[in-house]
């Protein structure tokens, strides 16, 4: 009969059966769980970010919707909590990779039970074979993303739904349908790419209504109790994202190409959609995060399998069974279309069981044939899946393990480094202060990887971007014993040369480690520093040479009237936040083209959130900036009261500067509002600027003035 269930198992009994799911749940757990501390090599900023909520959430928090990193939907990070508790251990990146292990393995098993159900066993092994040895679920499984978490939900909301609708209309029915519409709500607090997932149910309940309408006789209640349950389910969610509109940080950057089809501009979805259909064989997501670049989800062979059971899916479009998974496939790879070949392994992830499904639907439906055709074509049929299992997983391990796990480039991504760097200071008998020199120190990059692969707990980590900045922690009065501070740099974030002065005189070499000579990040060093007395007499005598003025002026005179610069003596408050120290200059004349080095010393008054930045501009006598920065290598968000803050401005002097007094203004914004920081005197604020010491722009050198002979007077 046309869309009946098929429980026949192909001539296994019930026992091999057993054994099969249980040797493919093997095979895949050794996919997911070998190495599983050193594959991937390290951590993302999008895992560790997930790692910090989780940990939160063994705290006691208990967020609906995370608003770190762009925003996320919770599940995944409430599944990290959980088995980190359950192990007895705090959250790291062994708990955060078991997890994804342990929901891809749920997915397996989902994606079986509804494959058995739909078209019997030898289709349900070869859907879990596929799922637990290929590439793509075995890498999605192995990250610490909340993706996977899509699919272990939306497999079972599935199944029940599936069980609901069924020829036969069996006891239950309505039970079916009212645990499918609680996992299918559910499924919102997974991954964005959910939310195109109820078009499917939607359409499907269209298809039966038009093709086999007897199919909901009795089942509109139940039917109308699926969404209206979904909706209940996800409801909160969508209620809590709408009274925090700004929640959402991605939605804006994946919904562009949607926003311009709007405005009746389709070429950004259209050209997606060409790049974004090619992932399954021809070329897939470009980037190393998630990918061999370019390699698509199905090597030939497998391909050549997709695309034969997705054509059996159409031309059988009658039978409900291959129209669900038409429909699946139809709906899943929306997110993707849009979105285009990038990161197309995590956008499609909703396809990603039915996707095998089609591919152990073809496998089986040849093997079939050529079972019926003799006993050589029966061997031949063993033999040749045989074959493409192996083949399969030879594929992933060489792809996975060997290659992408080994390349520079995933490395660098993963930032190896960074967890080197842990995995030393774990070792190390010292606890105390350190400071980490690195590319990214906000407190939601790398600092987040950090606090997941550090195992010890009695280690005060403070940040900075030694290419710019330099930390000094808690700097000691002088009645205050000298505290011993360890400092590390990487070979990507080394000490700019204007702050050795600063820190070598003082500074010990204790380690210096190598990682592969072909990393991208390959070595880092770590030095003793017990500089603090030294440095601070160093600022005392900067500061006796350091003039800083206040002034309103727009247009600056040569000389100016009395009382309208008010010089200041240091040190100078910033809003009782931060205080200017002193400065140095590497020089008072300077021709268009030179390069201006100031390098400014402060002192944090207190913590807080505010994600600041110092700017210093060059201006001419009009207030028109002729060179500047704006720059802060050492993030506000991770200061402490009483840390010396040093930090590098370096900017080329225009090409149009003329000739004549110029003028450095340095002041402090808050870089989400643009407010600046109010310079206060006796706790009155009286500008939002410093004028620090006058620069004279000079001619280049050979250059002759207008009426002269026109000519360079130095040798070409």
């Amino acid at each position: 009969m046309m869309g009946e269930v098929t429980r026949d198992v192909g001539g296994l009994d019930r026992r091999l059966e057993i054994v099969a799911l249980v040797a493919i749940l093997v095979v895949a757990a050794f996919f997911r769980m070998y190495q599983l501390d050193r594959v991937p090599p390290g951590l993302t900023h999008d895992e560790a970010a997930n790692g910090h909520d989780a940990a939160w959430v063994l705290r006691g928090v208990r967020p609906l919707y995370f608003a770190t990193n762009y925003g996320h939907e919770p599940l995944y990070c409430y599944l990290v909590a959980g088995v980190s508790a359950l192990g007895g251990v705090s959250v790291n990146e062994i708990s955060l990779r078991l997890t994804s292990a342990l929901c891809g393995l749920g997915m397996i098993l989902g994606a079986y039970a509804l494959a058995r159900r739909m078209f019997g066993v030898p289709v349900a092994l070869a859907t879990a074979m596929g799922l637990a040895i290929s590439f793509w679920p075995v890498a999605t499984s192995r990250q610490g993303l909340r993706p996977l978490t899509l699919p272990l939900l939306l497999v079972p909301a599935i199944y029940c739904f599936w069980r609901g609708v069924e020829p036969a209309p069996g006891k239950g029915t309505r039970g079916w349908l009212v645990a499918g519409g609680v996992l299918a709500g559910a499924s919102f607090y997974t991954y964005m790419a959910s939310r195109a997932m109820p078009l499917l149910f939607l359409l499907f309940v269209l298809y039966l209504a038009t093709s086999h309408r007897d199919r909901l006789t009795d089942r509109w209640p139940a039917l109308a109790l699926f969404f209206v349950l979904m909706i209940a389910v996800a409801a909160p969610l969508f209620i809590y994202l709408r009274a925090h509109p700004g929640a959402e940080g991605r939605i804006s950057e994946l919904g562009t190409p949607l926003q311009e089809l709007a405005r009746g501009n389709p070429r950004p979805v259209v050209s997606n959609a060409i790049s974004g259909l090619g992932v399954f064989s021809f070329r897939g997501d470009p980037r190393w995060r998630y990918n061999l670049p370019g390699r698509p989800i199905f090597d030939p062979l497998t391909s050549l399998f997709f695309y034969g059971g997705l054509a059996l899916a159409l031309w059988r479009w009658r039978d409900p069974r291959h129209a669900l998974l038409v429909g699946w496939l139809a709906v899943g790879i929306i997110p993707g279309l849009v979105t285009g070949a990038e990161h197309n392994t995590i956008h499609l992830i909703a396809t990603q069981p039915v996707a095998y499904l089609l591919v152990g639907l073809s496998v089986v439906e040849l093997g079939r044939r050529l079972w019926q055709r003799g006993r050589l074509l029966r061997w031949t049929a063993v033999l040749g899946l045989a074959l493409l299992l192996v083949w399969n997983g030879w594929l992933t391990a060489h792809d996975y393990f060997l290659v992408w796990a080994n390349e520079p480039d995933v490395r660098e991504v993963y930032h190896t480094n960074l967890r080197e760097i842990a995995r030393y200071l774990d070792a190390q008998p010292a606890g105390g202060t350190v400071v980490i020199s690195t590319e990214y120190p906000s407190f939601w990059h790398d600092p987040y990887i950090f606090e997941t692969v550090l195992r010890r707990q009695d280690l005060d980590v403070r940040w900075c971007d030694g290419r710019g900045g330099l930390l000094f922690p808690a700097f000691p009065t002088d009645d205050e014993d000298e505290d011993e501070v360890r400092y590390v740099f990487s070979a990507r974030a080394d000490l700019d040369t204007a702050l050795g002065a600063d820190l070598w005189p003082a500074a010990t070499l204790l380690a210096e480690r190598t990682l592969r000579s072909n990393d991208l990040n390959p070595w880092f060093r770590v030095y003793r520093w017990t500089g603090q007395a030294e440095l601070g007499e160093r600022i005392a005598t900067l500061a006796e040479t350091s003039p800083v003025w206040v002034s309103a002026e727009v247009n600056f005179a040569t000389d100016p009237p009395p009382g309208v610069r008010q010089e200041l003596p240091l040190p100078v408050s910033f809003n009782d936040q931060v205080t200017l120290l002193a400065y140095r200059l590497n020089g008072t004349s300077f021709a268009p083209g030179d390069t201006v080095e100031l390098v400014t010393y402060w002192r944090a008054e207190g913590t807080f959130r505010q994600d600041l930045a110092i700017f210093a501009h060059l201006l001419d006598a009009q207030s028109q900036e002729r060179g500047g920065q704006d720059v802060l290598n050492v993030p506000s968000t991770t200061w402490q009261a009483g840390d010396v803050v040093v930090q590098v401005h370096r900017f080329v002097v225009a090409a149009d500067a003329t000739s004549g007094t110029h003028y450095l203004e340095l002041g402090w914004y808050d870089r989400a509002t643009l407010d600046r920081l109010p310079v206060l005197v006796s706790g009155e604020a009286v500008a939002d600027r410093l004028l620090l010491h006058p620069i004279e722009i000079k001619p280049p050198a050979g250059f002759e003035p207008a009426g002269g002979s026109g000519k360079c007077t130095h040798d070409p």
